[in-house]
Parts: C-alpha cells; sequence; structure tokens
C-alpha cells in the first residue's frame, strides 16, 4: 500500500473525529506534562512492503508543553510494531539456502524519538498539530520453519492426555539492526472534560540499507 492509499483512511477518520464533536467538552488549557497512549495500523511503504506486510503499532509517551496556553511542545515517545513476512521474502529465503524450508516469519520495530510539535489555532471542535523529530529504531526479521516438537495434547471433552510429537515453529534467522531514524505527519486533536483523544499519522523512516518505512494511523488519549 502506496502513501496515496492512506487518504480513504485519513477521510474515514476526520469522519469519525467530527462526527463526535458534540460529545467535546471545553477543557483548560493542558498543563505542563501529559502522558498518551496510542494504538493502530501501521501501512509498511516503498521497498518495505516487498518484504513486510501491514502491521500494528502501540504507542506511550510523554508531551512537555513549553507554555500552557502556547502552541510548541516535545514530545518523546516509545513505539512497538509488528508485520508478517510477504511471500516474496519468504521464496527469497528459500532461494538462498536449500538445507531449512523457510515458511513463514515477521518483523518488529521498537523505537524511541523525540519530536518537536507545532499546535495550530483551535477551531470549534479542536485543533491541528504539525510534528517531527529523530529517534533510534531497532528493527528484528525473524524467520521461521514448521518442525515436529515433543508435546502433549489433551483432549478437552474427555479429559485424556496424549504425547507425542506435535507441529512447532523454530526459528531459523534472527537478525536485528538498529539504527538512526526520523519522523514526520501531523495530527487532530480533540478535547474532552479529562485530557483529550487525537488522530495521528507519521512517516517513519529507518537508515537502514534499503529504507525501512512504515506509516502508522494512530488513535489515542492525551491526559
Amino acid at each position: 500500500m502506496q502513501i496515496n492509499d492512506c487518504r480513504v483512511i485519513i477521510g474515514a477518520a476526520l469522519a469519525i473525529a467530527w462526527s463526535a464533536q458534540a460529545l467535546s467538552q471545553e477543557q483548560e488549557e493542558p498543563p505542563v506534562l501529559q502522558w498518551h497512549l496510542s494504538g493502530g495500523y501501521s501501512i509498511t511503504n516503498g521497498t518495505t512492503a516487498d518484504y513486510l506486510r501491514d502491521g500494528w503499532i502501540i504507542t506511550g509517551g510523554l508531551r512537555w508543553n513549553f507554555q500552557p496556553a502556547g502552541p510548541f511542545a516535545l514530545d518523546f515517545d516509545l513505539h512497538y510494531s509488528s508485520y508478517g513476512a510477504t511471500n516474496h521474502l519468504i521464496s527469497l529465503a528459500n532461494q538462498q539456502q536449500s538445507v531449512v524450508r523457510i515458511d513463514s516469519g515477521w518483523g518488529d520495530i521498537l523505537g524511541f524519538n523525540a519530536n518537536g510539535v507545532y499546535r495550530l489555532e483551535s477551531v470549534g471542535w479542536g485543533h491541528a498539530y504539525l510534528t517531527a523529530g529523530i529517534g533510534e529504531y531497532w528493527r528484528t526479521v525473524r524467520l521461521a520453519q514448521t518442525v515436529l516438537v515433543p508435546g502433549a495434547y489433551c483432549d478437552p471433552w474427555w479429559g485424556y492426555c496424549y504425547s507425542g510429537l506435535l507441529p512447532g515453529q523454530a526459528v531459523a534467522h534472527d537478525e536485528t539492526t538498529g539504527r538512526f531514524a526520523w519522523n514526520a505527519g501531523l495530527g487532530f486533536e480533540f478535547p474532552l472534560a479529562y485530557g483529550s483523544w487525537f488522530i495521528d499519522l507519521r512517516v517513519h523512516q529507518m537508515q537502514t540499507k534499503k529504507t525501512t518505512e512504515f506509516i502508522p494511523i494512530q488513535i489515542g488519549m492525551r491526559f
């Protein structure tokens, strides 16, 4: 899925946000320190999409508002995302070796980033913000094969347990890479009686040999 494909998702998210404005309540200016937690769908983009399918992401962090009523803030985020391997990646792995037959795989990305945030002027239902920053990301790619391993199976109806060989996953390749990364995007925030909720879209690029790029679309709460 390419960047242009995000337009439909963004439009749907904004429609949900605008329809919920009647439920929003006015609140005072945000405090100097705020915690946030979010999660959502993560789209792989560019050459990354050749090797990893779209996945999911969760993020937690802290926002430091320079002044309660000011437009500038600083975010510190820790995020984790996971993606399944494409058939293309599995096929390439099997072409490079013939001893082990790879039949599954996945990739995980753990990242820490610091972002500057600029809040745009408020309108009746909330406000938009722009954000950009840098960080350090760690990408792990694991490829596995299905093997028979010793185990036990218990019949849920009769209560009997049997021992024998059962199918399981054996990791045949495990590689972790740490690299500098940057991200940039925009969000929309909507005040509630306590805290706020927001929709956030960012482009992340990790500076691996072939750039690792993903575009999370997240919904979260800030308090």
